[in-house]
């Protein structure tokens, strides 16, 4: 469903706003011109991203709601084909393929979900503070730190602290500040 305001000119020529819901095919809202905020339209989100924000690229964005949404391939197609993954729990991942089934057994199989608290973007790098909701009763809430790396517009790089449990970074207001 689309909602906006269709602009015409009544019969006085006068221009006239009017608010409009239409009922679209997600093959046909797959090609609509999108909002930076946004990010690409995908087979399972079509942009409809609880991930807002105008201040962080639309790579992160796109990464950010495909790991919340449990979407491995929307994850996959928002980084790079030689993107690295560092999370902190063994070696460092390499390649699309392998983020594919990070995002898999990380996000999508336990069904983690993340509540923003904050981002800071400089040069091509953002910074994302993240409260991990896991669904596990027996698994605390906790804060997690997760470091993206721009590159032609998409993921090239995402250190992540604190994904299992505390991390070992702290998260300010101004931003977080990885401690390794």
């Amino acid at each position: 469903m689309l909602h906006g305001y269709l602009e015409w000119t009544s019969m006085q020529n006068l221009p006239a706003h009017l608010p409009v819901h239409i009922h679209v095919s997600p093959a046909v809202v797959a090609h609509l011109p999108r909002r930076k905020a946004q990010g690409p339209a995908t087979a399972h989100g079509r942009g409809q991203y609880s991930v807002r924000r105008d201040s962080m690229p639309v790579a992160v964005a796109a990464a950010l709601e495909a790991m919340d949404a449990w979407h491995p391939e929307d994850f996959a197609a928002a980084v790079t084909g030689d993107a690295i993954l560092d999370d902190g729990e063994g070696p460092a991942l390499h390649g699309r393929e392998e983020l594919r089934d990070w995002c898999a057994g990380e996000c999508a199989g336990p069904h983690v979900k993340m509540r923003l608290v904050g981002d800071r973007t400089e040069a091509d790098t953002t910074l994302v503070g993240a409260r991990v909701l896991p669904p596990a009763r027996d698994v605390a809430p906790h804060d997690a730190t997760l470091a993206f790396t721009v590159e032609d517009g998409l993921v090239a790089h995402l250190q992540i602290d604190g994904w299992r449990g505390p991390p070992t970074a702290t998260w300010s207001g101004t931003g977080a500040h990885l401690h390794r």
